[in-house]
């Protein structure tokens, strides 16, 4: 399998976002992934508890 090569890195609450530029899904599961998300973050927003992820925020 071949490493990540990471772009950015950041973070949105407790969740540490990483974007690679050697990756990509199809559009029918990005979608997916995309709801995923938002149901998560929805769900942690309503509950309070963004904390924020441990560290600064990076970016490359």
């Amino acid at each position: 399998m071949e490493a990540s090569n990471i772009v950015k890195e950041f973070c949105i609450g407790n969740a540490k976002i990483k974007i690679a530029d050697n990756f990509c899904k199809p559009q029918s599961e990005v979608e997916q992934i995309l709801k995923s998300i938002a149901t998560q973050v929805q769900w942690q927003l309503m509950s309070g508890s963004s904390k924020g992820c441990k560290g600064k925020q990076k970016v490359r």
